[in-house]
């Protein structure tokens, strides 16, 4: 929800995590950086390598949105997103980017492809979630429905239900 829908907190509402499917998105790097382990290490390898190489470090994902807003947050500048839409953890060995922000759930990909994880590099923890869509109508049906879908969750019915 929150890498595929803008202002996703309007539209949906999260109502219960489900327990399983857990995955984080994660900012990696070669192992052999070996001084790089944080966020600051890796805006500093940034800078170095736009200076070096004439063009900006490049990341690659599938998670724009969550990896730009995180690495803004951070501080971290002269980067470049590069898109990709599967085996992200390659990217690096294949030369078509230098770091990679991607889903892990153990992090064993990663490190098979010769990367690591920044100690400060968690961009989002993410697990199943049931949502609620908060722009569709509903009728006395539905409601009942979804008060019945609470219940059997050990979900709080909301005021109005």
């Amino acid at each position: 929800m929150r890498e595929r829908i803008a202002r996703w907190e309007e539209r949906v509402q999260a109502l219960a995590p489900m327990g399983f499917g857990h995955a984080d998105v994660v900012i990696a790097v070669p192992q052999f950086w070996v001084d790089v382990e944080t966020l600051d290490d890796l805006d500093a390898v940034c800078a170095a390598f736009r200076r070096m190489h004439g063009h900006r470090l490049r990341i690659a994902t599938k998670y724009h949105r969550l990896t730009r807003d995180f690495l803004q947050g951070a501080g971290v500048a002269d980067y470049l997103l590069v898109d990709s839409q599967g085996a992200t953890e390659g990217t690096v060995r294949g030369e078509t980017a230098e770091a990679v922000a991607d889903i892990t759930s153990t992090g064993e990909t990663l490190r098979a492809n010769g990367l690591k994880v920044l100690r400060d590099g968690l961009v989002h923890a993410s697990q199943a979630t049931l949502f609620l869509s908060r722009g569709t109508a509903w009728g006395a049906n539905e409601w009942a429905e979804l008060s019945r879908l609470r219940q059997q969750l050990g979900l709080p019915s909301p005021q109005g239900d």
